[in-house]
Formats: structure tokens, C-alpha cells, sequence
């Protein structure tokens, strides 16, 4: 190999190498515009929550209140109000079996456990969710391990409380994210693998290439998480909107995303059964 040709894959090797860092850091900063507004949210209720429990109502130590209010925030995509509810009842009864076992046996390895145990088994007995069976078992291991067993449990419920409910004010009063960005970001991706798919699937056809139109499906069956995401994002925007009076305003343009979310589903499936090159489809015709 020459000195030139060396040179010339070297620099060929430089240039891939800058255009990968360059799209690498601009997906970076596309995530962390993405998620800028959640960020400030969970911030500004974490705060909020702190200096409502300690410094307006009092309570010395009101840990639970800014986890409470940071979990209503990022962990609710969407049905925050139900979500909501199950996070103050797991908490309760985290810190009630927690409270109870610590004062009856004390603190330990095994007494973590047997909390953590009991506390799954009460949350799956009326019939909660992930979410609930999580945060029980999380308050549980709180009240277990960072707290003593003076003072009265109900004190901490409050705290969830106060974190609940000053979270779902900061997301629909203080801070309501724009529910047309939220589910626009989440759209195009979908659309635009649709746009593609189709457009590759029909290139396929018209040239009789089936490898083609084969690889065209497969890439529209890996975009269904982008179609899913899309969905998901229609209906917490909507939820956005309706309890957040600064965002009524978007009601019109939103109900287009959110009308249109299933029917772009039922185009991917029609899609993918009509192509003879899908195996798939063939099998179910």
C-alpha cells in the first residue's frame, strides 16, 4: 500500500468518524431538549414540595414529600391522576407495614426483607398495579432503613401527600408542558418511517425486486415502537390538555394526533398483511 492510499483511508476514516460524532452528540442534545421540560417540572415540584412540608407546614424531615412529587412527575407518561392515587396508597401502606414490623421486631437484614415481602403481598391483595406494588415496597424499604419508629406514621403519608398533589399542580397549573411539542416529537418518527416504508415498499413493486419490499417490511415492523410511542404520547397530551387550563387552547390541533395515532397503526398493519412479501401476512390471508 502506497503512502497516498494510507492518507487517503485515513482521511476517509477521519471523516466517518466526524460525521458519526456529529450525529451522535446532535441525538444527544435532541434527548436532552426532549426531555428539558420534564427536568424542570420534577425540579421546580421537588423544591416546591420540601418548602411547602418543612417550612410551611413544619415537618422536620419530610423526605417522602419531593420523592412523591418527583415520581408523580416522571413516572406518569400518562392517566397521572390514577397514577397519583396509586403512589399515595403504595406509600401508605409501605409506611404502615413498615412502621409496624420495625416496632414490633425491630430492624435488620431480615426484617427489610420480611417488609419488603409483606408489603408486594398487601398491595397485589387489593389489587394494585406496578405502580402501587412499587412504591410499597420502596416506602416500605424507606421507613425500614432511613427512619426510626418514633413519631406518628401518618406523618409521612402526608408528606406523599403534599408531594402528590404539588406535583400534579406544577404540571397542570405552574409548568403544563406544550402537549403539540410533546406529541409532535413523538409523531415524526412514526410518520416518517410510514413515509418510508411506503415509498420503499412501492419502489419494490414497481421493479418486481422482493428482497426490496421484504426489507421495507422489516423496517416497518421495527418502527413499531415509534408507532407505539406515538400513541402513547397522543393520549397523554390529551390528558395534558385536559387538566391543564393554559393548554385548552391546543385542543383543536391536538384532537387531529390524536384521532390519527390509531388509524396510522391500522395503515402499518394493512401495509404489512397486503404485501405478498410479507410471510407473515401471507400466512394470515
Amino acid at each position: 500500500m502506497t503512502d497516498a492510499g494510507a492518507q487517503r483511508r485515513v482521511a476517509a476514516a477521519l471523516v466517518r468518524l466526524r460525521g458519526r460524532s456529529r450525529s451522535g452528540v446532535e441525538a444527544g442534545w435532541t434527548r436532552v431538549r426532549g426531555g428539558l421540560g420534564l427536568a424542570t417540572q420534577a425540579g421546580a415540584a421537588a423544591g416546591i414540595s420540601w418548602f411547602v412540608a418543612h417550612d410551611l407546614i413544619g415537618r422536620p424531615s419530610p423526605f417522602f414529600a419531593p420523592i412523591a412529587a418527583v415520581i408523580t412527575l416522571a413516572s406518569s407518561v400518562g392517566r397521572r391522576a390514577r397514577r397519583t392515587v396509586e403512589l399515595v396508597v403504595g406509600v401508605a401502606i409501605g409506611i404502615g407495614v413498615g412502621d409496624a414490623i420495625i416496632a414490633l421486631i425491630g430492624s435488620g437484614p431480615w426484617q427489610i426483607g420480611l417488609v419488603v415481602v409483606l408489603a408486594i403481598l398487601l398491595a397485589a391483595a387489593v389489587g394494585g398495579g406496578p405502580s402501587l406494588v412499587i412504591q410499597s415496597a420502596s416506602s416500605a424499604v424507606l421507613v425500614a432503613t432511613l427512619t426510626t419508629a418514633t413519631g406518628l406514621p401518618y406523618t409521612r403519608f402526608f408528606d406523599a401527600l403534599v408531594g402528590g398533589v404539588v406535583g400534579l399542580t406544577v404540571m397542570t397549573l405552574l409548568l403544563p408542558l406544550n402537549p403539540l411539542t410533546v406529541v409532535r416529537r413523538a409523531a415524526d418518527p412514526a410518520l416518517e418511517a410510514m413515509a418510508a416504508g411506503l415509498r420503499a415498499v412501492g419502489e419494490g413493486a414497481e421493479k418486481g425486486d422482493v428482497e426490496q419490499v421484504r426489507a421495507a417490511l422489516v423496517r416497518l415492523r421495527d418502527a413499531e415502537s415509534d408507532f407505539a410511542a406515538f400513541a402513547e404520547a397522543a393520549a397523554a397530551a390529551s390528558e395534558n390538555v385536559a387538566f391543564a387550563p393554559a393548554r385548552w387552547r391546543s385542543r383543536g390541533a391536538l384532537s387531529q394526533y390524536v384521532e390519527g395515532a390509531p388509524h396510522l397503526t391500522y395503515a402499518l398493519r394493512n401495509v404489512r398483511v397486503l404485501t405478498p412479501a410479507d410471510d407473515h401476512g401471507a400466512g394470515r390471508r
